[in-house]
């Protein structure tokens, strides 16, 4: 709203105006934004995302649906390859841009330093923006986020977040709680996770983020993908049965299958990690996993859960 001492210190300089505009056509278009300068949640994140990567020096990076802005900030010093739904064109020598659905990407395994994704993870499967509706399209895309960093990269991502219920505000956004947020991330290391408040109008505590139904705040971190020893395998990958009969191969059915078998077989996350380490440990290479595979299943059978371990 325009104030009235305003109103009439503009309308009397339009009237001046009118009168001396020289080359200039001169017509209504009155604003008023004194004050504060104006900030929001997507400043914080940017900051958040600019200073992880700064300290990062990736030299390869993959962003998947951030803030085009921020991105093209970024192609002033990095190589980016961008997934978009839509079709576009780079505008940087730097960037190149990839048209397909983000949670099936056609890029090779550990073959960037850092992805980064701000305020998208929300979005995919929902049909805003054209994509096919899958209710797992988050879960698909961010496992394949990590399949493609490479071991010691880093994984930064923004979303909403809520002290209250998770809800979806069809066909907008998802809006998730924090339990959801850790359980994307099962087998990363977080090195940093900040929290902004709407009502704070800045950072806050993860307790002070809103409670009220419908409504969110933004969840920011930092992860980082667990290096690869020579010789061993990547725990942080492990390779199983998700359900009978059907084998999962990829760091992304790792996180889904940590969140299924909490669904559907009641098992912790810490459970379901301390079977597979135990599994695991005692296998150093794909010759010694295919000569124990009898020991595999009477493993299994001694923690009377529906685990199958497979081959690599």
């Amino acid at each position: 709203m325009i104030p009235k001492e305003f109103s009439k210190i503009y309308n009397r300089n339009l009237a001046r105006m009118k009168k001396g505009s020289g080359p200039f056509v001169i017509f209504r278009e009155p604003l008023f934004e004194r004050g504060v300068h104006p900030e929001n949640f997507i400043d914080y994140e940017c900051s958040f995302a600019a200073h992880r990567i700064r300290q990062a020096k990736p030299q390869k990076i993959l962003d998947v649906g951030s803030y085009r802005h921020f991105i093209l900030g970024l192609l002033a010093n990095f190589p980016v390859t961008t997934i978009d739904l839509r079709r576009r064109k780079p505008i940087s020598e730097n960037e190149v841009v990839l048209t397909c659905d983000a949670k099936k990407l056609d890029l090779p395994d550990h073959s960037f330093d850092l992805v980064v994704s701000l305020c998208a993870l929300e979005h995919f499967g929902l049909g805003r923006y054209g994509d096919e509706f899958d209710l797992e399209a988050d879960k698909k895309a961010f496992g394949e986020m990590i399949r493609v960093l490479k071991p010691g990269g880093r994984l930064i991502f923004t979303t909403t977040i809520t002290g209250a219920q998770p809800a979806i505000a069809f066909n907008a956004h998802r809006i998730y709680n924090y339990r959801m947020l850790k359980a994307f991330c099962a087998g990363l290391t977080c090195l940093e996770e900040k929290f902004y408040s709407h009502k704070a109008k800045g950072f806050c505590p993860l307790e002070e983020i809103t409670t009220e139904p419908k409504w969110w705040d933004v969840y920011m971190g930092c992860w980082e993908k667990g290096k690869r020893e020579k010789g061993k395998r990547d725990r942080a990958e492990g390779k199983f049965l998700l359900w009978p009969g059907k084998y999962y191969f990829s760091p992304s059915e790792y996180q889904m299958a940590r969140i299924e078998y909490e669904k559907n077989w009641k098992i912790r996350p810490s459970q379901f990690d301390r079977i597979l380490v135990s599994l695991s440990s005692e296998f150093k290479t794909n010759e010694e996993i295919r000569e124990a595979e009898s020991m595999i299943e009477e493993k299994i059978e001694k923690f009377n859960e529906p685990y199958q371990y497979a081959i690599s």
